[in-house]
């Protein structure tokens, strides 16, 4: 196990703060971890239409400069019900509600530096409606079949981690 000998808190923005601690590792070793302060979940919907079709989000991604091909998904609040994140964040980035939402799986996106854990549901009896999108998200959906997204993936052009791991443990759940 490691031992902390030192911790702080180092507020990055009113967003993001880190934890920057100096431990001791098994060999005693001493370094500097850092690791975010936040460790909220988040959530993501992959949401099915009727038509057996999918919902896309293609968003600006600020540090690439581009576009990239997404879910509708976000950070859940403290003390939020994920599903209830789920629908918000599939109102305010894709514009539907789900009125069936089946947990597909979860993961840690970043476990070295977080215990958050991003949890990814099916929508599916889905109506129109819509939340204000957050400051800065500048967000465009568009419906995709299951065999599009696959040719998508081959091309590399969908490589958010969060699209391709849902679409793993959708494939699990439901295949081909």
């Amino acid at each position: 196990m490691w031992k902390v000998r030192e911790t702080k808190t180092v507020e990055l923005s009113n967003f993001a703060s880190m934890i920057i601690e100096e431990v001791e590792l098994p060999t005693g070793e001493v370094i500097t971890w850092h690791r975010n302060a936040s460790n909220n979940d988040a959530v993501a919907v992959l949401a099915r239409n009727e038509q057996g079709q999918f919902l896309l989000t293609r968003e600006y991604t600020y540090p690439l400069q581009d576009f990239v091909i997404d879910l509708p998904g976000g950070g859940v609040e403290e003390d939020e019900n994920i599903k209830l994140a789920a629908n918000r964040e599939l109102q305010e980035e894709g514009g539907f509600s789900a009125a069936t939402l089946e947990p597909l799986g979860s993961y840690m996106g970043d476990r070295r530096r977080s215990t958050s854990r991003m949890h990814v549901f099916l929508g599916t009896n889905l109506t129109e409606s819509s939340l204000p999108q957050d400051t800065g998200e500048q967000i465009e959906v568009f419906w995709a079949s299951a065999a599009e997204i696959q040719t998508m993936i081959e091309k590399g052009q969908i490589v958010s981690p969060r699209v391709l791991i849902t679409w793993l443990f959708y494939g699990l759940k439901f295949p081909a």
